[in-house]
Formats: structure tokens, C-alpha cells, sequence
């Protein structure tokens, strides 16, 4: 069989998107070629990957769009919600949005997903659930810089700026009774930096031994994710990595569940965020017996190697 992955945003040391890495994983674990650049369009496979990402970015779509025409299978693989594939109707006709519509037309097999996604992930039939966040987690042993090093005693926060989670920004960082660090690549973040410490966001090659520093993250979700499985972010298994201690907004309490982490015990409010973070170092233990014992990286492996082997059948049949 002729498979490969294709990624938009390709692959770099220091790069910031998690979907660079997630195609790095898949190519990896799978054993495939990973293509970023034009030679796609030379290329007819049985089975297509592409690693959602930045459309913006990527300077070769007519080229994708006709490895999109040529595949048996399509899958789109996705670690965001808010990276969709095109869809299959409509009217435009860029070459690759084109591809889609195309396949539709021609009654070619729909886009299957691979994805963190939980509705997504039943959509066809060699569509599948993957948490393609839990790739993030290092694990250490006791001992290890990462977890022993001093701790700057405050509420680190990390992440993009996206407009549904404003109202939980605010609620934590315009009045905010601890210390609190935010790290970011918006720079739109900075409207905080009257009562935060405002930073740049971490290059990825020493992201784990910044992110050790600091005693306590805070993990804050938007609305889409209160209300729909997108498995935990990438941040908690990264928090979890450098036995930072986690605090949670109530609103992640059910869906963390669902993903079989208890964490309602550790929930805060502005108000309680005082005591939690005295309490840094006790809970950072107690996380880390609870949840950094688990293989995440070798399950999400098996997981893929595993469907893989299922949608090699499907498209044989």
C-alpha cells in the first residue's frame, strides 16, 4: 500500500504548533513518509493522513488538493476542534477546497477523522478516537531536575487567546489575590499585565524545564469544551510532566472525568486560589501518584498502531 502523511505545518525543533509534532508522532509510529511541500501532488495514495493545521501557512494547497482527488482514504487528523477539514459541498473552488467536493461528487469515500474529538470520532466508519494530546507527557522518574529544581510560588497560565475563554481570563487575572505568571504567544494577553506577569510563550526546546519552575498551573478550558468531549489539553499532560500542581475551573470537572481524571478536589475560584497554592507541593504529589504512572505516550501508540491495522482492511475490502 501507497500511505503517507502530510502535514501543513511542517516539523521544526523550536516550533510552537502541536500538530507539527502530532505528524512527527504519526509518521513515526506508523512508519510512513511525512511530506510538507509540493512533491504531495506526485503521490497517489491508498491512504492519505492530514495532520490538521494552519491552512494560512501552507504554500502548497493546489498540491494537496490533488493527492485529496487521488486518495482511496482521507483522514483527517485532529488535535483541535477548531481546525476543520473543507467541506464537501458548496461553491469554492480553490483547487484544494475544490478536492473535497470533488470526492464527494465523484461518490468517493467521505473524510474520516482521527481525532480527539469524541462526537467526531463516530462519524464513519474508519473514523476513530485518538487523544493525540496525551503525546505531550515525559515522563520522569523521582529525582529528576524537572521535578525536584525550586518553585516560584505562583499561578502559571499558558495558552492562546481565544475569544471564548475571555470571561475566565478575566474572572482570574484582572483581580487576582495570588501571583500570578501568564505566557503567551497573543500578544493581545498583555491587557492583564497591570496585575500579571506577562511573558513570552517558551521555545519548545527547553518548554519543560521553564514550565518546572513555576509551582502551580492553571488549567482553563472555553465553552465548547464544557459542553463536548475533546479529551484534556495538551497542558495538563505537560503540567503533569514537570509535577507542577494542577487547579481546575469547575466547568472542566465533567469532561476531565469522562476522560477518567478525578480532579474535583482540586477546583478553584479566585478566592480559594490562596490556600491551593500553599498547598502546591502537596498536591503536586498527590497528582503525580494518581496519574504519572501511566504509559499515556506508549497507549496512545498502541491505540494507533491499532487503527491503523483496522483501516488497512477497510480499505482492501
Amino acid at each position: 500500500m501507497n500511505n503517507v502523511v502530510f502535514s501543513f505545518n511542517p516539523p521544526t525543533p523550536d516550533g510552537s504548533l502541536a500538530n507539527a509534532r502530532t505528524a512527527s508522532f504519526l509518521s513515526d509510529a506508523l512508519d510512513l513518509p511525512l511530506i510538507c511541500d509540493g512533491r504531495i501532488a506526485d503521490v497517489e495514495p491508498d491512504i492519505l493522513f492530514l495532520v490538521a493545521g494552519v491552512f494560512l501557512y501552507c504554500k502548497v494547497l493546489p498540491q494537496v488538493g490533488e493527492a485529496v482527488k487521488k486518495a482511496k482514504r482521507v483522514i483527517w487528523v485532529q488535535n483541535d476542534y477548531t481546525i476543520k477539514p473543507p467541506k464537501d459541498e458548496g461553491g469554492a473552488e480553490s483547487p484544494f477546497r475544490y478536492a473535497f467536493r470533488y470526492r464527494k461528487m465523484e461518490g468517493m469515500t467521505p473524510v474520516d477523522y482521527w481525532t480527539t474529538m469524541g462526537k467526531l470520532a463516530a462519524s464513519t466508519d474508519a473514523s476513530a478516537y485518538l487523544n493525540w494530546n496525551s503525546m505531550a507527557y515525559e515522563h520522569h522518574e523521582d529525582g529528576h531536575p524537572n521535578l525536584t529544581r525550586p518553585r516560584i510560588q505562583d499561578v502559571f497560565y499558558y495558552g492562546a487567546d481565544r475569544e471564548h475563554r475571555r470571561q475566565y481570563f478575566d474572572k482570574f487575572f484582572l483581580n487576582p489575590k495570588v501571583p500570578i505568571t501568564i505566557s503567551s504567544f497573543s500578544k493581545s494577553m498583555t491587557r492583564y499585565g497591570e496585575n500579571t506577569d506577562v511573558i513570552q510563550a517558551f521555545k519548545r526546546s527547553d518548554f519543560y524545564e521553564r514550565l518546572s519552575y513555576y509551582a502551580m498551573g492553571l488549567y482553563l478550558e472555553d465553552d465548547t469544551s464544557h459542553k463536548q468531549f475533546t479529551s484534556p489539553a495538551t497542558r495538563f499532560y505537560e503540567m503533569l510532566s514537570v509535577g507542577q500542581a494542577m487547579v481546575f475551573q469547575p466547568e472542566a470537572v465533567p469532561m476531565l472525568a469522562r476522560a477518567g481524571y478525578n480532579v474535583g478536589a482540586y477546583t478553584c475560584t479566585p478566592d480559594t486560589l490562596p490556600d491551593l497554592l500553599s498547598r502546591a507541593a502537596d498536591i503536586a504529589a498527590e497528582q503525580r501518584a494518581q496519574w504519572a504512572s501511566t504509559s499515556h505516550v506508549g497507549l496512545l501508540r498502541t491505540a494507533v498502531v491499532n487503527e491503523y491495522a483496522r483501516l488497512k482492511e477497510l480499505v482492501c475490502k
